[in-house]
């Protein structure tokens, strides 16, 4: 049996079904959701959503940086923007993007590649670093350097 899914938010048949038929996490084999896929034609944005304490396991960075290598390279094949998997952490009713504690507003823009540009914030240092982070490895140097407080 795999690991005992953690958050009890997850009442899917799948999600139960996998946890008791499949491989042990523990031989080396995964299993993780893709949270949200976010893409308006042009750009394209994976997010990774915790609630509450919840950090990603090692096995979803693993995970992730598959689907970081697969999305970026299919993505310049077809002349898409890629930005990358990021962190969105809901945490006593506050928003954290990849570490860094955001308003509604702000997660609004970001996660509307930047058509929301009505709160002036596109030319803050950590919304151009935040674009920037187009890799797994972007973002788990940005998660380390930026831990919650």
């Amino acid at each position: 049996m795999t690991k005992q899914e953690m958050t009890g938010r997850r009442p899917s048949w799948f999600s139960s079904w996998a946890r008791e038929r499949l491989p042990d996490s523990k031989t080396g084999y995964n299993i993780t959701d893709i949270d949200f896929v976010l893409s308006d034609g042009k750009n394209l944005l994976v997010i990774e959503e915790k609630v509450g304490a919840s950090e990603v396991t090692p096995a979803q960075r693993s995970i992730y940086r598959l689907v970081n290598t697969a999305f970026r390279d299919l993505c310049t094949k077809i002349g898409m923007k890629y930005h990358g998997v990021h962190l969105l952490q809901i945490k006593d009713e506050k928003l954290f993007w990849d570490y860094r504690e955001i308003e509604e507003d702000e997660l609004a823009c970001l996660l509307s590649f930047g058509k929301m540009h009505k709160h002036g914030f596109e030319d803050k240092e950590w919304y151009k670093q935040m674009v920037a982070a187009s890799t797994v490895e972007d973002f788990d140097k940005w998660a380390k350097a930026n831990p919650i407080k």
